[in-house]
């Protein structure tokens, strides 16, 4: 409940101030998700947010590797 109620938090702020789509994706991810982490993974593409650079090997991407859409995204 704790991380849904960052979560919330997270996209009031976003509407005055910026924040990382990257970031956003991996609380999506931790919250179960994987729809909603890719959406924001296309956006921090999208915006070329540095952090894509190492989107190849954080760990915290583990659980949607194996997806086709992150294969797209590593392109």
């Amino acid at each position: 409940e704790k991380a849904r109620e960052l979560l919330r938090e997270l996209l009031e702020t976003r509407k005055t101030k910026p924040f990382s789509p990257f970031d956003l994706a991996i609380l999506y991810l931790n919250l179960g998700d994987r729809e909603s982490a890719f959406a924001e993974l296309d956006k921090a593409s999208l915006y070329r947010v540095p952090q894509m650079l190492w989107v190849g090997s954080e760990p915290e991407l583990d659980p949607i590797r194996n997806d086709e859409r992150f294969f797209k995204l590593l392109q």
